[in-house]
């Protein structure tokens, strides 16, 4: 039998992008610090007006991959149920890829921004269409009895007695949680194969958050 070849394979390769195994939902970017330039006055139609622009220190943009957010102001109510991504640095999972450019900073801050809770808040951010490598999101009740914080990338387990989501493993705390295994050395401590994640912040007290189901992250390193 004759195996065919083909000489074109890498150029053919850079064609392919395949999205059978992704969820399409719209995120909250976060990237950076954000620097507030102005250009100047300038003559607009006949007016004298000048020109403000917001650069961030980590700019994210179209095929761009990228890791849950683990900011504690990620709340389900402040992010608006959405998930927040971010750059990933090494060690933490890959959950998504960016799929169209982002659109334009929703509310330009009057002057450069660092704390990301204000940020949120004012909604000073961008948000893009992210396919995130799971099969569906619904969104999850930790209860007040909680003994630990969740954090965005906690495992979960439905707890039948306080009727709520809670660690979805025996002696995890809110750091073992946040790094989600990073190094791949503890999978029977703190791994988090296809368990549901948490995509936001809850403290003890009841709140909602949003979980992942069947997601499969990409490893990083240095």
């Amino acid at each position: 039998m004759t195996v065919a070849t083909y000489t074109n394979i890498v150029n053919t390769a850079h064609a392919m992008f395949y999205q059978g195994y992704m969820l399409e939902m719209t995120c909250i970017l976060k990237e950076g610090n954000i620097t507030i330039t102005s250009s100047g006055l300038n003559n607009y139609k006949g007016a004298i007006v000048s020109e403000t622009f917001a650069a961030f220190a980590s700019p994210l943009t179209k095929g761009s991959l990228v890791s849950i957010s683990t900011d504690t102001a990620n709340t389900s109510s402040a992010a608006k149920g959405v998930p927040v991504v971010t750059t990933p640095t090494a060690g933490d999972p890959i959950i998504g890829i960016i799929l169209g450019e982002p659109e334009p900073i929703r509310k330009m801050p009057a002057t450069s921004a660092s704390t990301w809770s204000t940020m949120l808040a004012a909604e000073q951010y961008r948000v893009a269409k992210v396919g995130l490598f799971c099969r569906s999101i619904i969104p999850g009740l930790t209860p007040a009895a909680a003994s630990n914080a969740i954090s965005p990338g906690s495992s979960l387990i439905y707890d039948l007695s306080s009727d709520g989501f809670v660690f979805g493993r025996v002696g995890l705390s809110e750091a073992d949680s946040a790094v989600w295994d990073g190094s791949g050395a503890d999978t029977g401590a703190n791994g988090f194969l296809m368990e549901p994640i948490s995509l936001h912040y809850s403290a003890t007290n009841t709140a909602y958050v949003a979980i992942a189901l069947g997601l499969w992250p990409i490893r990083s390193q240095a």
